[in-house]
């Protein structure tokens, strides 16, 4: 199924007051994945390379929202299931999306397409 990065926003110390709850809750996990005990949207944040993180929407055909994707740190990222605070079990290190907690196939598809998709979300941004 093809996915699309989109909607990509840049949250900053600025706009993190925008965020939703569950937006709020999905960084601090996110946080926590990529730099161990994080509490709170600021700490997270804090501890990234440039003070921001992106959050990206990724949409199938039908421009349905399935992930919220957040990157920390330009090369990581994790992957919830859109609005929820739920790991989709993929996730991304040094900007290659992967199974990080599930070995089944459906796993392994699903980090292939939003490897693609990134990638040419990447390219369209870069251009």
């Amino acid at each position: 199924m093809p996915l699309k990065f989109q909607n990509l926003q840049k949250i900053t110390k600025d706009n993190l007051k925008d965020l939703g709850e569950v937006q709020k809750e999905q960084i601090v996990l996110a946080g926590m994945l990529c730099f161990g005990a994080t509490t709170t949207p600021e700490e997270v944040l804090a501890q990234t390379y440039d003070g921001d993180a992106d959050l990206w929407q990724v949409t199938n055909e039908a421009e349905e929202v399935l992930y919220d994707v957040w990157v920390i740190n330009i090369d990581s990222g994790v992957v919830f299931k859109s609005g929820t605070a739920e790991n989709s079990g993929v996730g991304m290190i040094q900007f290659y999306f992967d199974p990080m907690d599930d070995d089944s196939d459906e796993a392994e598809k699903l980090a292939e397409d939003l490897q693609a998709a990134f990638d040419q979300a990447r390219g369209k941004a870069s251009a």
